[in-house]
């Protein structure tokens, strides 16, 4: 057998890993959670709350990702204002899903005992609220529920957000405490586990009259280390006392993996390109013999009438690409 050697990652020190699914093209396309981007869609108050706003008001966000294989995800979500002044509450329902598929399942004997599937659920209400015309704040409360073959686990989380917006310099910036939270009921046989916590801080510039936006996230602030050491067993170093020779990274590569980049060509008001870089993600995914396109995402945005498509696409591992589709409505305009 061919063996390939990959790094290990970090997302698996926590449970419910799913919450850290980005939930739109936009977010995939851009490097990973955005929360700082202005006048994005409905789906970017599930990474950052305090992003949504009184033009959200009767918006409906739907997105589909064909993530890998037969796994799938999806996200869904509403929002409605208190009354039409526009520095009032407005609400947002969401509901974000992962299908994992159809399994065989045997017994320890090797006898099968037919078929399961197993699926991840989050269903969640934010609340955001300007408190100038260049700040606001916001938070979300999150169920979560997840089945596995014949083994259940439920929590619950909470999100904190905060987003700055100066359209004189074209400069905005976000904050935001995310998966902060509890694990009600543990999978049988287990302990309750941490949640996947994150903070992260993220600012967007556009130059003034410049037909682009770039975006920087800084991501796990909570944890300055986000390397990890893995030792191929087949490809070791010894030292003369016959002791593993750990990897030692320098603090430009520690402080690096906690940044991705992302960016917009705004060409006209009904269609965007986008790109973005993810460096932990390539680190972690990409193979050691060829990283190929891991870690660089790419995507589209386009309106038609009073329909805005998004695509995007973003590199996991070489030769596989996570897929993501977004249909993004303002309801409102049907009525006129």
């Amino acid at each position: 057998m061919l063996g390939v050697q990959v790094h290990a990652q970090l997302a698996g020190n926590a449970v419910f890993p799913f919450l850290k699914l980005d939930p739109s093209a936009k977010s995939a396309s851009m490097g990973g959670t955005i929360i700082s981007v202005p006048n994005s869609d409905l789906s970017t108050t599930l990474t950052n709350p305090a992003t949504l706003n009184s033009s959200h008001d009767n918006n409906l966000a739907l997105n589909y990702n064909n993530y890998f294989k037969d796994i799938n995800y999806g996200h869904v979500s509403y929002a409605k204002r208190l009354n039409n002044q526009d520095n009032t509450w407005t609400f947002a329902s969401q509901i974000l899903y992962l299908n994992y598929g159809k399994f065989d399942g045997y017994d320890k004997t090797g006898e099968s005992t037919g078929t399961f599937r197993a699926n991840d659920m989050m269903f969640g209400v934010s609340a955001a609220k300007p408190l100038n015309e260049k700040f606001s704040v916001g938070g979300s409360f999150k169920f979560i529920y997840s089945t596995l073959e014949t083994y259940t686990g439920t929590g619950v989380a909470l999100d904190i957000g905060s987003y700055y917006h100066d359209t004189a310099i074209g400069l905005s910036m976000g904050l935001v405490a995310r998966n902060f939270g509890y694990q009600l009921l543990s999978y049988r046989g287990t302990e309750r586990e941490m949640l996947p916590f994150d903070i992260a801080l993220g600012t967007t510039l556009k130059p003034r009259h410049a037909p682009f936006r770039v975006t920087i996230l800084l991501h796990n602030l909570q944890k300055p280390d986000l390397t990890y050491d893995y030792t191929d067993p087949f490809n070791r170093r010894i030292d003369e006392n016959n002791q593993i020779i750990n990897t030692k990274y320098s603090l430009g590569e520690k402080i690096i993996r906690h940044i991705n980049i992302g960016g917009e060509i705004l060409l006209s008001e009904n269609f965007n390109i986008r790109f973005g870089y993810n460096h932990q993600r390539r680190q972690e995914l990409g193979t050691v013999v060829k990283k190929g396109v891991a870690g660089f995402s790419w995507g589209l945005a386009l309106k038609i009438k009073k329909i805005r498509i998004e695509y995007g696409s973003a590199g996991f591992f070489p030769g596989h690409n996570s897929n993501i589709f977004s249909v993004n409505l303002d309801l409102n305009e049907f009525y006129h």
